[in-house]
């Protein structure tokens, strides 16, 4: 579907205006989580993880019908901004172009940081594949100016520009197209990838996160294990996340978390503390509802 007279390109969207754009668009649909969120919050908390699941195919069909010819190529963010989705010769996109556009934004965000991905060393991997989507976007976004494609744009042609521009121009840098969208990507495949020393630790934390899932009430369970650097200073926390149904967290519980942590992963012994982090509410990608406990300790006083 093309409009009657099409919007041909000049230059590519304002980066401030196009960034707010995006702001407007998450308001939209956090305030779509709001509403499903009062209505179905108890049963969402019930699903745990698999509750990201909800938010996929919302997010997914705003973008790709709202971006089409369907609804004039811009979503309520860009009607607002004045902003467009087009091809290069300034026709609309059809659902299907917009559809595809809009898997490649909606799947990274729906598997980054998703805590289903976190149980095997190779799902691990493909989290780690579509973690490294996000910092490629950011380069392209702000360093690719002749024509502020993304890696979605890049995929379908598309461009955002400003509704009222005139001919333009749509040369992209191709050497920097490459080096900004895969080179992220590969840096952090291989970094996830590691080395021996690193497939050597994330073991025992898998195999404590499987512990911690059979042998107590948590409907999932994230684990990290950080050093950070406070002046000039080390510091070690092996910092365990576990989502929790309402009402059970409580002191016992953790102290029980962390001394199975304890006993199963030697290394625990050596770190400064070990954070217990009990999450009750929600999370269904387009709105998160969290309340937290946190306990932290020495792995001394954990076994006192």
């Amino acid at each position: 579907m093309t409009p009657p007279h099409p919007v041909h390109i000049s230059r590519p969207a304002p980066l401030v205006r196009r960034m707010a754009a995006i702001f407007i668009d998450l308001v939209v649909l956090g305030a779509v989580g709001i509403v499903l969120g009062l209505l179905f919050g108890d049963q969402f908390q019930r699903w745990g993880p698999v509750a990201r699941l909800v938010g996929f195919p919302i997010a997914l069909c705003y973008l790709a019908l709202m971006n089409s010819g369907v609804a004039g190529g811009a979503t309520i963010g860009k009607r607002i901004l004045r902003l467009r989705v087009v091809t290069d010769d300034g026709s609309l996109l059809t659902v299907a172009q917009a559809g595809s556009r809009a898997l490649v934004l909606v799947v990274p965000w729906l598997f980054m940081g998703w805590s289903l991905l976190q149980r095997h060393s190779s799902t691990l991997l493909l989290a780690s594949l579509f973690g490294g989507l996000l910092p490629a976007q950011f380069l392209l976004l702000f360093f690719n100016r002749p024509s502020r494609q993304l890696v979605h744009d890049l995929l379908v042609g598309s461009f955002v520009v400003r509704v009222g521009d005139g001919t333009p121009s749509s040369t992209t840098q191709t050497r920097f197209v490459v080096l900004a969208g895969v080179l992220p990507i590969v840096l952090t495949v291989l970094l996830s990838m590691g080395t021996k020393a690193v497939q050597s630790r994330l073991v025992p934390l898998l195999s404590l996160r499987d512990t911690l899932l059979a042998e107590t009430p948590a409907i999932d369970v994230s684990i990290s294990d950080n050093r950070t650097m406070f002046g000039g200073t080390a510091s070690t926390t092996l910092a365990i996340t576990a989502w929790m149904p309402p009402a059970s967290a409580s002191d016992s519980l953790a102290t029980a978390i962390a001394r199975i942590a304890l006993r199963l992963v030697p290394e625990a012994h050596n770190r400064d503390r070990i954070a217990v982090f009990m999450a009750t509410g929600y999370d269904i990608m387009i709105l998160h509802s969290m309340s937290s406990r946190s306990y932290v300790r020495s792995p001394s006083d954990w076994l006192r």
